[in-house]
């Protein structure tokens, strides 16, 4: 979700420092990465810890964007990345096109 699209998982597990077939079978079998492995990829995609394993937003991430978002619409935005998270491939595809920001390989 944070991947730019012109940056490949193989790149951003390069940049990382990890081995890139480990990431890549952890991925494909929805496995959590040992603690310093998420932090590594945490900090390389410029995300917290916490949402990369979670999906959930630190206060701290909010405050950006408290002034733009009421407490019920960054209850909202969580429950719909909630239901994202846990939903197929298809579901996401669908709403990226939805939203216009698929690319047009996933459609």
């Amino acid at each position: 979700m944070v991947r730019p699209k012109h940056v490949t998982l193989k790149q951003i597990v390069h940049d990382a420092q990890l081995n890139y077939h480990l990431v890549k079978v952890q991925r494909s079998c929805n496995r959590i990465p040992k603690a310093l492995e998420a932090a590594q990829l945490a900090g390389v995609l410029n995300v917290s810890l916490e949402w990369l394993l979670t999906g959930k937003i630190t206060t701290s991430e909010y405050q950006n964007c408290a002034p733009l978002l009421d407490q019920r619409k960054r209850q909202q935005i969580s429950r719909i990345l909630h239901v994202l998270l846990a939903s197929d491939q298809q579901k996401w595809n669908t709403v990226e096109h939805a939203l216009g920001i698929g690319s047009k390989a996933d459609l």
